[in-house]
């Protein structure tokens, strides 16, 4: 069995020509590309009346434009593949609302969009499956700083699986959905969220 080769390539995907510029590394060192997975976010929390010009289009850019970019410039990639796959990651906030966070949820319902208006578009002609995977609160390393041991515990407490989202349970619906047993999966938005959706 051959190593699995890893390159990490710094690119500012708020960029077009960053973008651009990232595939064109990628294009070099593998000739193809089989997925993606679009994964970068920026939020901050700000009431409606306290919620900017500039911060919203900030979010818009990071959280929409660039996950648009991102597949644009992939399809060429993509059509060399003989299982191409996007998986956007948005958020369960892109179906439920939450207060102070008008930002963030309608660009996470904006995800989950383009994520449909992607594979309407995109499998008739290049047979590229794309599909959402939308977590509720996970426990990253960022979420851990965030919120204090007593938060977190209340916030476990009201889902109906009595505990919070696990990194490996996003990744384990993402290579789900990356895998050949998606393949007549499309255009969906897959909820990992121990049930919160329900309360």
């Amino acid at each position: 069995m051959k190593d699995k080769i890893r390159v990490l390539i710094k690119a500012d995907i708020s960029d077009e020509n960053s973008v651009i510029e990232m595939y064109k590394n990628i294009e070099s060192k593998f000739g193809k590309l089989d997925g993606l997975v679009n994964n970068a976010v920026y939020d901050k929390i700000f009431s409606i009346e306290d919620l900017t010009a500039e911060e919203y289009r900030k979010e818009l850019d990071v959280n929409v434009v660039a996950r648009w970019m991102c597949i644009k410039y992939a399809i060429p990639l993509l059509r060399k593949s003989n299982m191409p796959r996007i998986v956007n990651i948005a958020s369960r906030l892109g179906t439920k609302p939450m207060d102070s966070s008008v930002a963030y949820c309608t660009i996470e319902a904006a995800t989950i969009m383009l994520t449909q208006c992607c594979a309407l578009e995109l499998t008739p002609k290049y047979n590229i499956k794309i599909n959402t995977v939308s977590p509720s609160m996970t426990l990253t390393p960022f979420a851990k700083k965030s919120y204090t041991d007593e938060e977190i515990k209340q916030t476990a407490m009201k889902n109906p699986s009595k505990r919070l989202g696990e990194v490996e349970d996003t990744v384990n619906a993402v290579l789900f959905l990356l895998s050949e047993k998606a393949d007549y999966i499309n255009g969906e938005n897959l909820n990992v969220n121990g049930g919160i959706l329900l309360v």
